[in-house]
């Protein structure tokens, strides 16, 4: 799990630079929602493996993040 929230971290941080550089910021909004899903991903399989009572929470908003995807 450690590695995903590096992964994140990096990517919130890439997306900021890219941002201050007045890049493309329609991608960089796509690549944090990927950032965000994968990281709610992982939570997701750590809260079943604990029986996590905000587990529904975490699958309401994956829900959300697909829909915005496609």
């Amino acid at each position: 799990m450690w590695k995903t929230l590096l992964a994140v971290t990096v990517s919130w941080q890439l997306a900021l630079v890219l941002l201050s550089r007045k890049t493309n910021k329609q991608s960089i909004l796509e690549l944090l929602a990927l950032a965000e899903a994968d990281l709610l991903r992982t939570l997701r399989e750590e809260m079943k493996l604990r029986k996590h009572p905000r587990l529904p929470e975490i699958e309401r908003r994956l829900k959300e993040l697909d829909r915005h995807q496609d």
